[in-house]
């Protein structure tokens, strides 16, 4: 009987050993490649027990949870630059003083700034209060070299967040390459060694692509003016340029002409003349691609000359009062929930509610999109500093990253889950084309929306001119 029971207790022991090995041979990565669903070191698995903690004004949408960590502890080699005990410091830069998007700003730095405040009350992030800095760059991308600098040497941040525009952020992506320095959820739709092979091994965009854009709108377009011919106006800097790539193949591919290209530069405040340019090439429809402030130029422009002309747009985001009225009848992309776009969806409606019951009580600015591109930016970073871990690391962020943002978690104001991997950093892949109907203050859709998951072959490489499958960057077809 003890020579019996030895040899169970043998046999047991074997196979708890196979088990396990075989458990951590799934959980590790392929090196050089996106890690298939079982080989993705999944949240929680540092083991971490869950301590879910709500956010005040917040509940049931933004939770903090420790419990998430991927990993407990990371190499003592590692960077852990701007991490203490008690904080992570964080440096973001934009054109706080800039014409072109202080629009934008006056309603995302107030509401950044108190969510981040509420999370600290909340017990940041594995004990760590966000500390964040802030710089304006004036939106000029030769200030943003020196403030991302300062940001950097000086101020000794762990990563930058959120930081906006694509000029801005093409002229320090090669610095902060070269430094390691995660650039977390950056406002930059270019492709510029982002998409697929993912040269910027630490930059991971928060907006969707400019190139999908160009699709979706052109691809609108050509739904509702079959064969048609397009006026298209465009700021000439790489945010209208990577639209203009695709924009023009899509409109082409679908039996359509572009009647004419008219660029401006990005310093442009009238945009009276390109209008002008434009309606005299006699188009079916005239689109645009620029920032808030010249969006609103455009739309007065087209209106005052031709008002039944129809305008199909990126940069104005409606709004009560005169910029719903100017926008009547104008179609834009819509890439995540609005109140105007999900007015039935009774758990969106919640997020919508609390978020404004959140402006009133700061005093602060609210807008049915705007605000909410503001919680959606902070429940990626909240989640990725989670999975990181206790011991927080620049590389650690990174690899935690790739690996947990698997398709299981979808943000509250995203249309689809979040899929990341080391061959794939867009964050956001799904997009509508939607017509702002003022009188009842709701968008219909033109186009529904749509999924242009990278990770599935959906994304612009393979898809668009200039941009075709070469060995190593479509890993879906290999």
């Amino acid at each position: 009987m003890r020579r019996l029971l030895a040899a169970l207790a043998l046999a047991s022991l074997v196979l708890l050993l196979g088990v396990a090995c075989e458990e951590e041979q799934e959980s590790t990565p392929t090196a050089g490649g996106t890690p298939s669903a079982a080989q993705r070191l999944r949240p929680g698995a540092a083991g971490i027990p869950s301590n879910p903690r709500q956010v005040r004004g917040l509940e049931g949408i933004l939770t903090l949870d420790d419990g998430l960590a991927i990993f407990r502890e990371r190499p003592a080699s590692e960077d852990r630059t701007g991490v203490t005990p008690t904080t992570i410091k964080l440096g973001r830069y934009t054109g706080l003083t800039s014409p072109l998007i202080s629009a934008y700003e006056a309603v995302w730095t107030p509401t950044l700034q108190a969510i981040i405040r509420r999370i600290n009350e909340a017990g940041g992030i594995h004990g760590r209060r966000i500390e964040l800095v802030q710089r304006d760059d004036q939106y000029n991308p030769a200030v943003t070299v020196q403030v991302v600098r300062e940001l950097v040497e000086r101020d000794q941040v762990f990563a930058l967040f959120w930081g906006v525009g694509n000029a801005q952020h093409q002229a320090v992506k090669d610095y902060l390459l070269a430094r390691n320095i995660p650039d977390l959820f950056v406002y930059d739709g270019s492709t510029s060694g982002l998409e697929p092979t993912t040269q910027l091994k630490n930059t991971f965009p928060g907006i969707v692509a400019d190139m999908l854009e160009g699709i979706v709108m052109a691809t609108a377009i050509m739904k509702e003016h079959p064969r048609g011919r397009v006026a298209v106006i465009y700021s000439n800097d790489p945010l209208g340029q990577e639209f203009i790539q695709s924009f023009r193949s899509t409109i082409r591919s679908q039996g359509g002409t572009i009647a004419g290209e008219i660029t401006y530069d990005v310093t442009a405040t009238d945009m009276s003349p390109f209008v002008q340019q434009a309606l005299n090439l006699n188009p079916n429809a005239i689109a645009f691609y620029g920032t808030f402030p010249q969006s609103l130029s455009m739309m007065r422009a087209v209106k005052e000359r031709n008002p039944t002309m129809p305008i199909y747009q990126r940069g104005a985001l409606p709004s009560p009062g005169d910029i719903g009225r100017l926008m009547d009848g104008v179609a834009f992309s819509s890439q995540a929930k609005t109140a105007y776009t999900h007015p039935n969806d009774t758990a969106f409606q919640n997020v919508v509610q609390k978020m404004k019951a959140l402006a009133q009580e700061e005093g602060i600015p609210y807008n049915d999109a705007l605000s909410l591109l503001v919680l959606r930016s902070v429940e990626m970073l909240v989640r990725a500093l989670e999975m990181a871990g206790p011991d927080l690391t620049r590389q650690g962020v990174i690899e935690a990253i790739e690996n947990g943002f698997d398709g299981s978690w979808t943000c509250s104001i995203c249309v689809g889950p979040v899929v990341l991997g080391p061959q794939d950093h867009w964050a956001f892949e799904h997009s509508a084309f939607v017509r702002w109907r003022n009188d009842t203050g709701l968008a219909d859709f033109i186009l529904p929306y749509t999924s242009f998951e990278t990770s599935e072959g959906k994304g612009i490489r393979g898809n668009v001119e200039g941009f075709e499958c070469r060995p190593g960057t479509c890993p879906w077809k290999e």
